[in-house]
Parts: structure tokens; C-alpha cells; sequence
């Protein structure tokens, strides 16, 4: 009994050095120091034999490099110093190059906080004695689980007034869930219906707007056919009435001039007639062929659009050049027509509006859409808002509807500006031989 006595006195007295060690309580002491300060030097005091766990982690650290990762992602996370109030400090010698530091304290964030420093951190930390000096080999942190009761180590009677609880919102929950069923299912059911008469109202407007689109369509074609017939009576107008008269203008000058009785001071002027009017006559007779219709049943696509552009080099003194991709598709009569009449109206507007001497026309394809690209070197466009749409160009958008193609007007990059229409080819059209 009295040698228990002597062991326990000297363990007790063990304890008391080891708790009043001033080299074991600066280790802890720097510990919470260089924490507190987010100083990157912690890191250097961990052993590489360590483990430990975070206040937050569901994991056990085995690893220093993963240990100071941790620490720094902490100090990253909070950069400005923290707050330490320490409640109690418990410090254990296990042995010469083993010792264990144990401390209670709350942290104070550098930010507004009701909840973490109303808490009581508890760090355990364990020192071992290496080569290096005392290092770090274990550290954990943790906060105390509040719903343990005097008496408990478990919080069996929380858990059970826990689950009572629960059960008691689950059967509340059911209920209104169950009730809420029933009312989805009401509601369900009236959206149902509204849904029937929504789909009806629906298939209704569509078929109104399939209507209204094929309609205005029908007349946007019928308007079209009639400026087309209207172009074509005038420039047979033109070739079988005007033509004939300013050449027969001509002659009769030219005969005028040449009879002996005419005065000498009228001679001159009756040549100058007859030159303008013969002048006049090949610009009427351009024009004529110009506003012809294109033949679009015995001549292809190609053929009709060299032609088209040889008639607005002649009659418009504008340059044109064609390029047109051994790929582009075939092209139905009324397609072939639209395009050409679209070629004619887009070059035109360019020699006569923007004063240009040079066009560009390219047909290409890629894949299943077809772009045909008109572009110019006359005067740049005029700001949209500032942009006044011609009977010309809404000529062109209405035959660019009709074709289903997407119409693009824009400047060029190098001035005048560009008309662009691409649309889709249907899958198996067959392409254009030869390359111009």
C-alpha cells in the first residue's frame, strides 16, 4: 500500500513538471501563436510522420504533405489573424521525446460571429522529439456534439426525442402532402382541360398562319408574274415599236441631210439626230433584251446567267465577273427565274444607284446550302436607320422569301456592298459539270 502510494505521487508529480515545463508549454504556446497569426512557418513544424484530423473532416489525414496543404488552404481561407481565448490547457509527458498538449479555447474570427466563438475548440496535439527538434506528429480539432446529456456519453435520449419528433413531422408532413395530392390532382385535371382547349386554340392558329403565309405567298407570286409580264410587254414594247421608230428617226435624218436643197446650217443637225437616235435605238434595244423573260425551260441555270450578265455589261457599262462552283445544284424553272431576276435587279441597282463598274457574282456550295453572293464596287450602304428600301429590293426579298432562302445585305469589305441569299438544297440534287 505504501509503495502504490510512492508510484502514484510520483506519477502525480510527473504530471505537475510536465504541465509547468516551460520548454513543453512554449511548443504549444508558438503552436497557437503562428495559427492564430496564419504564419506559413507552422507548416515547417510538422513531422514527417504524422496524422490527424480537421473540426470539419470526415477523413483521417495520414500524409504531411497533405497535413500542410490542409493548413494553408485554412490561412487562405481566413488571411487576417484570428482571436485564440484559451479556457484550459492540460500538458503530458508520455516520455523523454513524447509529449501531449491538450487545450480548450474559442476562436474569433476577424469577421462578425455569433456562432463558431460561442464554441469550445478542442485541440489535442502531439509532440515527438526528432533530430530536427520537437516536431508535430498528430493533431486533431474538434467541437463538442451538444445534444449529450448529463449523465450520457451517447446521445441516446437527443436521438430518441429526435426521431419521436421526426415521426411526428412525418405523419404531419404525409398528411399535408396527401392533401396536397389532391389538390394537385384537381388541378391536373383542370389543366387538362385547359391544356385540350390551349392545343385546339394552337393547331387553330397555326393552320390560320399556314393559310395567311400561303396566301401571301400565292399573291406576293401572282404580284411577281404580273411585274414579270410587265417587264416582258415592255421590253417587246421596245424592241417591236420603239426600236423600229428611232431607226426609221435615224434614216429619215440621214435622208434629210442628204438632199440638195437642205441648208447647209441644218446638214449638221440632221446628223447629230440621226446619231442620237440611232444611239438611242441600240440603248432601247438593250433594254429590251434586258427585260426579256429567261427562257428558264430550254436553257440551264448557267447558260441564262452569262447571258444575264452580258446584257448588264452592255446595256450598263458594268463589269462582271462569275464564278460559279462545279457543285451548285440544279435549279427548278421557278428558282432559276427568281435567281436570274434577282442577279438583274441587285447589279442594276449597284450601276445605277451606287455608280458601280464592277460586279461579282458567285454561285457556291457547301454541303446542302447553296449561297449565291452578289457584291459591288459602287458607293458604300447608307447607315441602316437611314436606309430606304426601292421597289428593287423589296423585289429581291420577296423572291428571296419565295425561294425559302435567307437574304443577308451588307457592305463589302472592300465598298459597295453585298447581296447574299443561301438556302438549302434537297438531299441528292445533282450539281452543275464544267467551272467557269
Amino acid at each position: 500500500m505504501k509503495s502504490t502510494d510512492v508510484s502514484a505521487n510520483a506519477e502525480t508529480s510527473t504530471q505537475d513538471q510536465a504541465q509547468n515545463d516551460p520548454q513543453l508549454r512554449k511548443l504549444l504556446d508558438d503552436y497557437l501563436q503562428m495559427y492564430a497569426t496564419r504564419d506559413d512557418r507552422l507548416t515547417t513544424h510538422f513531422s514527417g510522420n504524422f496524422s490527424g484530423f480537421t473540426g470539419g473532416g470526415d477523413f483521417l489525414v495520414k500524409d504531411k504533405a497533405e497535413w500542410v496543404a490542409i493548413t494553408r488552404q485554412d490561412f487562405a481561407q481566413v488571411k487576417e489573424a484570428l482571436r485564440l481565448e484559451l479556457k484550459d490547457v492540460a500538458i503530458q509527458s508520455l516520455a523523454e521525446t513524447i509529449a501531449v498538449a491538450t487545450s480548450f479555447f474559442a476562436i474569433h474570427l476577424p469577421i462578425k460571429d455569433h456562432i463558431l466563438s460561442r464554441e469550445t475548440a478542442r485541440l489535442v496535439l502531439i509532440f515527438r522529439k526528432e533530430s530536427a527538434g520537437w516536431k508535430i506528429a498528430h493533431s486533431s480539432i474538434s467541437i463538442p456534439y451538444h445534444g449529450v446529456g448529463a449523465g450520457e456519453v451517447y446521445p441516446l435520449k437527443d436521438l430518441a426525442d429526435r426521431n419521436r419528433l421526426l415521426e411526428e413531422q412525418v405523419a404531419e408532413r404525409t398528411a399535408q402532402l396527401s392533401q396536397a395530392n389532391d389538390r394537385l390532382s384537381q388541378s391536373n385535371a383542370e389543366l387538362a382541360k385547359v391544356n385540350v382547349e390551349h392545343e385546339r386554340t394552337e393547331r387553330k392558329l397555326e393552320e390560320l398562319v399556314a393559310r395567311r403565309t400561303r396566301e401571301l405567298r400565292e399573291a406576293t407570286a401572282a404580284a411577281l408574274r404580273a411585274g414579270a409580264d410587265e417587264e416582258d410587254r415592255i421590253g417587246q414594247e421596245l424592241h417591236d415599236t420603239l426600236c423600229p421608230e428611232l431607226i426609221g428617226l435615224a434614216r429619215h435624218s440621214e435622208n434629210l441631210a442628204a438632199r440638195p436643197d437642205m441648208p447647209a446650217d441644218l446638214v449638221g443637225w440632221m446628223h447629230d439626230l440621226a446619231g442620237q437616235a440611232g444611239m438611242a435605238a441600240r440603248r432601247a434595244r438593250d433594254l429590251s433584251h434586258l427585260l426579256a423573260r429567261p427562257d428558264v425551260v430550254n436553257a440551264s441555270f448557267p447558260d441564262l446567267l452569262r447571258a444575264q450578265l452580258h446584257r448588264l455589261e452592255v446595256t450598263l457599262s458594268v463589269a462582271c465577273e462569275l464564278t460559279l462552283d462545279d457543285a451548285f445544284p440544279e435549279l427548278g424553272s421557278e428558282q432559276c427565274d427568281h435567281l436570274i431576276r434577282i442577279v438583274r435587279e441587285a447589279v442594276g441597282n449597284a450601276a445605277r444607284h451606287a455608280n458601280a463598274r464592277h460586279a461579282w457574282v458567285d454561285c457556291m456550295r457547301q454541303g446542302d446550302r447553296a449561297t449565291v453572293s452578289i457584291s459591288n464596287d459602287g458607293k458604300p450602304l447608307p447607315p441602316p436607320e437611314t436606309l430606304i428600301e426601292g421597289l428593287g429590293l423589296r423585289q429581291i426579298r420577296m423572291r428571296a422569301d419565295l425561294l425559302e432562302a435567307s437574304l443577308t445585305l451588307r457592305a463589302g469589305q472592300a465598298g459597295g456592298a453585298v447581296v447574299e441569299l443561301t438556302f438549302s438544297v434537297p438531299p441528292g440534287n445533282a450539281v452543275y459539270t464544267g467551272k467557269t
